[in-house]
């Protein structure tokens, strides 16, 4: 029973996206030293086991899938913080119904920091096919004020049936991360 339920899993985990790391290419998004991962790497190999398609060595390299790379995050808070190992804890998105420029954007990302201060916003604005932007964010935040402020801000220029907005609770930070930065006209953090 055991062994089907990990090929079931193998299989719906074989339909995502192939990209894979090696455990010295870590140390970069993880900020720990190849020592400190290659310990992790030793409780993580055996919660993955019956995984391959997450974990697996390939001659003397270990392949890590993207959707676990959170599991080798560091376990307590470091002193220095970077994008990768900042405390996210919600991704936001809007799309308008009609274009506005990016500055418009940008403006409506400051004003929503200013309502929920102090915290930040890693965002991203990008372009669809169509010619029209829309904005990523994650934030530390939580979700319901997040929520309250975006709506707050975003019914002050528009109707409700001029935009859409999803906010929803972080699950995988390093997958948000390079989720909003796959094509930025513009990114920062504020």
């Amino acid at each position: 029973m055991k062994e089907n339920y990990a090929k079931l899993i193998d299989d719906c985990n074989s339909k995502r996206a192939n990209i894979y790391y090696k455990l010295n290419q870590l140390t970069d998004i993880t900020g720990l030293c190849p020592r400190t991962l290659k310990y992790r790497i030793k409780k993580i190999k055996k919660k993955y086991v019956n995984v391959p398609s997450l974990l697996r060595k390939e001659g003397k390299y270990w392949q890590i899938h993207v959707s676990i790379v959170n599991e080798f995050l560091p376990l307590r808070r470091r002193e220095t913080r970077t994008i990768n190992t900042f405390e996210w804890k919600t991704f936001a998105t809007w799309a308008m119904k009609n274009s506005y420029d990016s500055a418009y954007h940008l403006e409506l990302i400051k004003q929503v920091k200013s309502e929920i201060n102090p915290c930040f916003l890693n965002f991203t604005i990008e372009e669809t096919k169509h010619n029209v932007k829309h904005v990523h964010f994650i934030s530390d935040a939580n979700k319901l004020d997040l929520n309250n402020a975006i709506n707050k801000v975003l019914d002050k220029y528009l109707d409700k049936k001029d935009y859409k907005l999803e906010v929803t609770n972080l699950n995988n930070r390093y997958s948000a991360i390079n989720y909003i930065g796959k094509s930025p006209i513009e990114c920062g953090v504020i």
